[in-house]
C-alpha cells in the first residue's frame, strides 16, 4: 500500500461494493466480440471473478483469434458493471500498444485513453497503455 486513501476513494469503494452489478449477467457487446469462442473465454473471465472474487485470470488464446477484442470486451463489461474505474494495458511492444489504443478507441469511444509511451500521463484517463 503505497498511502491512505483520500475521503472520496473511500466513499468511492464503499460505493464500488454496494452498486456494482453481477458481471456474470451483464450483457456482452457483440459489435466487439463477434465470435462464439471469444464469448466464451470472457464469460468464463467474468465467472471466475465473480465466484472466487479473484483479481486476477489468465486466457490463453493463439494468434490472431482475438484477443485485443476480448479484452476490449471485458474492459467494457467491467465499467459497466462497476467494477472497475481504471484500466491498465500492458504490451511487450510499442506497436502492439498503438494497435490496442486504437481498438480500444473504436469499440469504446466514451473512454478516455493515454497511451504513456507518447503521452503524459492524464489523471482522468480510464484506460492507460504502455510498455
Amino acid at each position: 500500500m503505497q498511502g491512505f486513501a483520500g475521503k472520496d476513494e473511500l466513499q468511492w469503494m464503499v460505493n464500488r461494493r454496494s452498486g456494482r452489478k453481477d458481471i456474470t449477467r451483464t450483457a456482452i457487446n457483440r459489435d466487439i466480440s463477434e465470435r462464439y469462442y471469444q464469448e466464451e473465454g470472457i464469460r468464463r473471465v467474468m465467472e471466475r471473478f465473480e465466484e472466487d472474487r479473484a483479481r486476477g485470470a489468465l486466457l490463453v488464446m493463439a494468434t490472431g483469434t482475438g484477443r485485443t477484442r476480448v479484452s476490449v470486451a471485458a474492459t467494457d463489461i467491467l465499467m459497466r458493471a462497476g467494477w472497475v474505474r481504471r484500466v491498465l494495458f500492458l504490451a511487450d511492444r510499442k506497436a502492439l500498444v498503438r494497435q490496442a489504443k486504437n481498438a480500444y478507441a473504436a469499440h469504446l469511444p466514451h473512454a478516455s485513453l493515454v497511451n504513456l509511451v507518447n503521452e503524459k500521463e492524464d489523471a482522468s484517463s480510464r484506460i492507460v497503455f504502455s510498455t
